[in-house]
């Protein structure tokens, strides 16, 4: 018995251990993309990142010959919510620090947990999440309120990873997890593609910089995405929520290392606040109601 429980021991450690890297990879593309910012700006970033990662998938994937077009429908809203989603986060991180713009964006798929449990200790967890909220917005030690733009930004990339769940939960009824990704890229590549082309262009001039790009697309979605497809066989749903809810802290120390963006005690509470209370809704909740990652 020994035996045979080794195997699946080692299988789910390294799991657990790819899973890590592909939240350590998403935050510190991230923080690259951000340094960034001053060369291509918030949106030429986001655009090559979404861009050059609809490209990538495009050729390692191939969907189109396996996509009908009640597929594409359903992917059209799909795509076009991802594409919103990193747009507004983008343009929140050129207001806020790493830590506080993911934290907010996980308000919405969280509240979106709690909407379809009736269980009466996830009061707990919104009172929790209420409360890093407050520990994040509100001033403390002669610090001002958060930029009201970049809080609103992170507000609405919230808004549409939740109209990413939704729209995703649809089209993966219908297509497999590769093809949904790749289509929905597309899609979002389509919608981004104006700015892409521009941002392709200028950076010509700037291949030192445009590499950086396309390594922004692999840190950010490339090998976040590749590695969960190789864990999701070996990890329960409710691992998967629970290595999920490690982005904001993950996002915090990508910021304070690569950017130096050092967070307040209240701050880094607040961030802990939402971390446990989005660990506490998986811990308590149905595999169905895990959060589900941009990829």
């Amino acid at each position: 018995m020994i035996a045979t429980k080794q195997p699946l021991s080692s299988s789910r450690l390294s799991a657990v251990a790819q899973m890590l890297a592909s939240v350590v990879s998403l935050q510190f593309g991230s923080s690259l993309a951000k340094s960034l910012f001053p060369i291509f700006g918030a949106v030429g970033v986001v655009s090559m990142r979404i861009g050059f990662a609809a490209i990538l998938l495009a050729v390692i994937v191939r969907p189109f010959s396996r996509m009908t077009r009640d597929s594409w429908r359903l992917a059209a809203p799909y795509g076009l919510s991802m594409a919103g989603m990193n747009v507004c986060f983008y343009l929140a991180l050129d207001r806020l620090p790493m830590g506080v713009t993911v934290a907010i964006e996980f308000i919405g798929p969280l509240l979106l947990s709690l909407s379809h449990s009736r269980r009466v200790l996830d009061i707990a967890w919104l009172a929790l999440t209420v409360a890093g909220l407050t520990l994040l917005l509100y001033p403390h030690g002669g610090a001002g309120f958060p930029d009201p733009v970049g809080v609103l930004e992170a507000a609405l990339s919230s808004v549409c990873w939740v109209l990413y769940i939704i729209t995703g939960k649809r089209l993966a009824g219908r297509v497999e997890a590769t093809i949904a990704a790749a289509s929905g890229l597309f899609v979002g590549g389509l919608a981004m593609a104006p700015w892409f082309a521009a941002t392709v262009v200028s950076g010509m001039s700037q291949p030192l910089w445009l590499g950086a790009g396309v390594l922004v697309a692999v840190l950010s979605s490339a090998l976040p995405y590749t590695l969960e497809c190789l864990v999701m066989k070996v990890l329960s749903g409710r691992d998967l929520g629970i290595l999920y809810s490690l982005e904001p802290v993950a996002a915090a120390c990508a910021g304070l290392l690569l950017l130096g963006e050092a967070l307040s005690l209240q701050k880094a509470l607040g961030i802990v606040c939402v971390v446990v209370a989005s660990a506490g809704v998986v811990l308590n909740g149905q595999d169905d109601d895990i959060l589900e990652p941009p990829p």
